[in-house]
């Protein structure tokens, strides 16, 4: 999933739905990321590329959802969010 995101990021494009449920697997166990519908070509500075306030809330930073501070450690925190979650829910 990382590599995906890193292969978009080089790119320059944004991702910004993640979240397992656009996390697929393909048949040979290969992650593959869907719904591009959220997502920005051409954005080549953080602070500037991206600036709409768009996602799924419940994988969204508090920082992000107040509005309160932008910086590139949030975008690091949506990945961590989405393997606790996944993990989480296949102990059930």
């Amino acid at each position: 999933m990382l590599l995906g995101l890193q292969a978009l990021h080089a790119h320059s494009v944004a991702y910004r739905d993640l979240k397992p449920e656009n996390v697929l697997l393909d048949a040979s166990g290969h992650i593959r990321l869907s719904d591009f519908g959220l997502s920005k070509e051409n954005v080549t500075e953080f602070e500037t590329g991206a600036i709409t306030c768009c996602g799924t809330p419940a994988y969204m930073a508090p920082e992000v959802l107040s509005r309160t501070q932008t910086c590139p450690s949030l975008a690091q925190r949506r990945p961590c969010m989405v393997f606790f979650k996944t993990e989480k829910d296949t102990r059930r």
